[in-house]
């Protein structure tokens, strides 16, 4: 049975038994002039005392209550008073205290120096500190849903806590609220929901890396000190800046920001919104928390910026550091620009990383996602012209408005392929990628055989390795080129291009006007459309098949036409054309197409008024200086007179030159032979 106090007392009142209850009612008091309130000898163990009364113990070093034994509980209901120099003071581990009445102290309130002790206040306290730890550590807490009101409020020395302060909690302090900084090297833990309140200090931190987390109020200047802090204010409110000291420091943002001094450390900001590291406030990393689709980015600094569980866009900012960018769940999206940022998956030294999700890298450099894992996706920003590059998964990869090489790796998957902008090429290989582009003029190249029908948008088809492929176009105008070895080209409808290159290849143009073209032959070819068994060098073994039309290489080229209406394109060398029968153009798209000098001078054999022949020349700037593309006025015999862009020609023996002085100064620029003697008439040409 617990023993009961219910008259009043003029002495110290002392325990002694184990296991028994003591209370003080409230007709009951203790009044000690020199002596402590009740006291507890370490003798005694697992004692509950309870106040309901009152007990003044105003002696200097005097305590209200002095408890030494272990494991005691000690309570000051609603209705117990305790005035004195130090309200409780405990010295016994596990000792438990609730105050829901009136402490008032000179010194402290409550003072506790043992490990494993738990206290709560309930009620009020005033004094000089309201609640003091000292060497306390284990499991070691205080709580408060009173008011606390005293020059300090809570102080840790040499130890540490966990500190809960509930909704309906106040602690108003004159110097500093809660003090840490002279706790032990052990974190402490702080959750406040209700008001801490300073003129000077709301929060002093220690050296240790303490936890505190507000989702209540704070007034006054808040200090974590130098180790690795976090504070997190997600539901709270302050209105001070927050100094970091040295340490590597946590902060998280709730709905508003707040102002960070920090000195030292590699620190985080962490954050429910999209956010930007400030160049000037030294945070090196952010951290976006939540599941909100929101971005961050970096600042000057070595950045780490770390994505939440939504979709989230992760740029390091626009400098030359090397960031690192997790996406952590989400379809997130890394912005590299031209930089060469970090994205790591954990546990791994890879250069981008992401948990799940479908994810895209942005970049103003040529990139390939084969350094880059978990990473699905490219977009290739800006004009430059810049490639990009899969890896063995299905990737998308978006083309900028420059021209780009779109390759999907070497893989089995299917990747999608947009260039976009610009004249792209899409290296597919053996795969099936797909590619969808509206816009410029494309090519696909390819390992094995290719049909343009199944890319209605694109014009080209390259044929790469050594192995007897084919090429089929589609509708449009399409530019076909053969490997090394025996290809099939077919043009279809379209006036197209048919690149053979080396190898015996089927050329058929299909539909419409048709070209055989030997750019890029080693050497001159021979190139005979009405008898292909004539052919020579890379045109060796070519059979034509609805080809209407010529163009030779860079070398010296033979090239005959038909009965047909043919154009014949010598481009550079020293050429010999024949049209044949039929109404031909020879097209010239170069001064330098025929030079003044027999080395590079094209010679044209069967040029005939009456079977309708032209000569091209309207691909040349008649006059350079001026802007556009300007036509050569005809002179017919006549010297030339000074003005750009002036044609005549001459007959000298049976042949007839045709002269072109671009830059005025009365002097050709280039020449034509033509193996006959012509009078030439301005409709002869196409100026």
């Amino acid at each position: 049975m617990p023993v009961y106090i219910t008259t009043p007392q003029t002495k110290t009142f002392y325990v002694d038994e184990s296991n028994q209850g003591w209370v003080l009612s409230n007709t009951g008091s203790i009044v000690s002039a020199n002596g402590h309130g009740i006291v507890n000898n370490d003798a005694f163990h697992d004692s509950v005392i309870t106040v309901a009364g009152n007990i003044v113990a105003n002696a200097m070093y005097r305590d209200g209550i002095l408890s030494n034994g272990s494991s005691a509980t000690i309570k000051v209901e609603a209705a117990g008073t305790i005035h004195a120099y130090s309200g409780i003071a405990i010295y016994g581990d596990k000792t438990t205290v609730q105050n829901q009445g009136q402490i008032t102290a000179e010194r402290l309130g409550i003072y506790v120096n043992a490990d494993d002790a738990w206290v709560l206040n309930d009620g009020a306290i005033n004094a000089n500190v309201g609640v003091y730890f000292e060497n306390t550590h284990g499991n070691s807490a205080f709580g408060n849903t009173g008011t606390i009101t005293a020059d300090r409020g809570f102080v840790v020395q040499n130890g540490d806590a966990d500190i809960t302060l509930g909704t309906k909690s106040f602690i108003d302090a004159k110097s500093v609220g809660i003090d840490l900084s002279e706790s032990s090297a052990s974190p402490n833990g702080i959750a406040n929901d209700g008001l801490i309140k300073s003129a000077d200090i709301a929060i002093k931190g220690g050296s240790a890396s303490d936890r505190i987390e507000n989702t209540g109020t704070i007034e006054g200047k808040i200090i974590l000190g130098d180790g690795d802090d976090m504070f997190d204010n997600r539901g709270g409110t302050i209105d001070h800046a927050v100094d970091g000291g040295a340490g590597n420091d946590f902060y998280v943002f709730g709905e508003t920001k707040f102002a960070i001094i920090d000195s030292g450390g590699n620190d985080t900001i962490g954050t429910g919104h999209s956010y930007t590291l400030a160049a000037d406030n030294m945070i090196e990393n952010l951290y976006l928390v939540g599941s909100d689709d929101i971005n961050g980015t970096g600042n000057a600094f070595i950045n780490i910026v770390t994505g939440n569980v939504g979709n989230n866009v992760l740029y390091g900012g626009n400098d030359s550091v090397v960031d690192t960018l997790i996406g952590y769940k989400g379809n997130d999206t890394y912005v590299l620009g031209s930089g060469h940022d970090v994205v790591q998956e954990v546990g791994k030294s890879d250069v981008v990383s992401s948990d799940s999700g479908v994810d895209t890298i942005t970049s103003t450099i040529s990139r390939s996602l084969a350094v880059f894992t978990f990473v699905e996706n490219l977009k290739l920003l800006g004009t430059s012209n810049i490639n990009g590059t899969g890896d063995n998964t299905a990737n998308v990869i978006t083309g900028n408005s420059g021209n780009n090489i779109l390759d999907g790796g070497v893989d089995t998957e299917i990747d999608t392929l947009n260039g976009g902008a610009g004249n792209d090429t899409y290296a597919l290989g053996s795969g099936s990628d797909k590619v969808t582009d509206a816009t410029g003029i494309d090519t696909i190249s390819t390992l094995i055989s290719r049909n343009l029908s199944k890319y209605v948008t694109i014009e080209n088809l390259r044929l790469l390795g050594a192995s007897n492929i084919s090429a089929t176009g589609n509708t449009l105008a399409n530019t076909l080129t053969g490997n090394s070895a025996a290809n099939a080209l077919s043009g279809g409808a379209g006036n197209d291009v048919l690149i053979g290159g080396a190898g015996a290849d089927k050329l058929d143009g299909g539909a419409n006007s048709d070209t055989a073209s030997y750019k890029g032959a080693s050497a001159g070819v021979v190139a005979n459309l009405s008898n292909s068994s004539a052919n020579t060098g890379d045109a060796k073994g070519d059979i034509f098949v609805s080809i209407e039309n010529l163009a030779g290489s860079s070398h010296n080229d033979t090239l005959i036409g038909t009965t047909g209406a043919n154009v014949l394109i010598g481009t550079t060398g020293a050429d010999r054309l024949s049209g044949g029968t039929g109404a031909d153009t020879f097209l010239f798209k170069a001064a330098g197409d025929s030079s003044l000098g027999v080395a590079g001078q094209d010679t044209i054999y069967d040029f005939s008024h009456a079977q309708g022949d032209r000569i091209g020349l309207a691909g040349i700037d008649a006059n350079t200086s001026s802007s556009g593309d300007q036509a050569f006025i005809f002179k017919g015999t006549g010297a030339f007179g000074g003005g750009k862009g002036e044609l005549h020609f001459e007959k000298q023996a049976s042949d007839t030159y045709v002269y072109g002085d671009i830059n005025g100064d009365k002097v050709a620029d280039f020449a034509l032979h033509f193996d006959d003697a012509i009078s030439f008439q301005a409709s002869d040409f196409i100026l």
